[in-house]
């Protein structure tokens, strides 16, 4: 039998997570599950597009540039401010992604999201007495919502630009493509499957794959619960309050 120790560390031991990404996207979020004890499964049904960046949005200088995912950093890196400003990260993963650049992480946050990155970092400033206004720059994709960097950065007096330089579309897949895609989802018999952005749900919901009755989705922020309440669906969902493996665990546990 296994002691609570150990259900604390692997409080996803045995349970089959399906996790929809892009194609030919490493997801940390995948090892993360799987060291809490999950069984993992992908399925590509999205692919990550680059976006040229628009003259109107070149940004020559800034305090602190924000990373809140890899792609943005790799899509975005040509296009940061000389010299470079402090850099900003929503975890381990998009540290190691700045520092394939050449850059040096000058903050990385314990909360693996876009509001833990941003709390988290206006309590350093406090801390460290910087009071005067940052200007903050801000890569990442173009369906990210951006509200919640204007909601908290402009209030204290700083001043945030938000730079799309990918954008996340749906993968055009042939009739026997699918297909197998609903075999696999058949014989792995998911307990849940895990949609980490809107673009997900919908290419998910496009497709027509049955998930079955049994299954839980598990949606990754408001906006991709926004667009599984769009369609309708045979099984159940349940949001995510920190998106993280931890936070993954918990949503389901609460939930059976």
């Amino acid at each position: 039998m296994e002691s609570g120790a150990d259900q604390m560390e692997t409080p996803l031991l045995g349970k089959r997570l399906l996790l929809v990404r892009p194609q030919g996207v490493v997801s940390q979020l995948e090892v993360g599950l799987q060291q809490l004890g999950a069984v993992v499964e992908t399925i590509a049904l999205t692919q990550v597009v680059p976006l040229p960046l628009a003259s109107s949005s070149v940004v020559t200088q800034a305090d602190w540039v924000l990373f809140t995912s890899q792609q943005g950093v790799l899509h975005g890196w040509q296009y940061l401010p000389v010299p470079i400003p402090n850099i900003a990260v929503v975890g381990q993963a998009t540290q190691a992604a700045v520092e394939r650049q050449g850059g040096v992480v000058s903050f990385c946050a314990k909360r693996a999201s876009a509001k833990g990155l941003v709390t988290e970092l206006l309590a350093v400033w406090q801390q460290q007495r910087i009071t005067q206004p940052q200007q903050v720059l801000w890569v990442g994709s173009a369906l990210a919502d951006t509200t919640i960097m204007e909601q908290l950065f402009t209030p204290a007096g700083h001043t945030v630009v938000c730079v799309p330089v990918y954008n996340t579309v749906p993968l055009v897949l042939s009739t026997g493509q699918l297909a197998g895609m609903q075999q696999q989802i058949n014989e792995f018999s998911p307990d849940a499957v895990v949609v980490t952005s809107a673009s997900g749900v919908e290419a998910l919901a496009t497709a027509g794959l049955q998930l079955g009755v049994t299954c839980t989705l598990v949606s990754l922020g408001q906006r991709t619960t926004h667009a599984i309440l769009t369609f309708d669906w045979a099984c159940g969902f349940v949001e995510v309050l920190e998106p993280t493996p931890r936070g993954i665990a918990v949503a389901l546990s609460n939930n059976s």
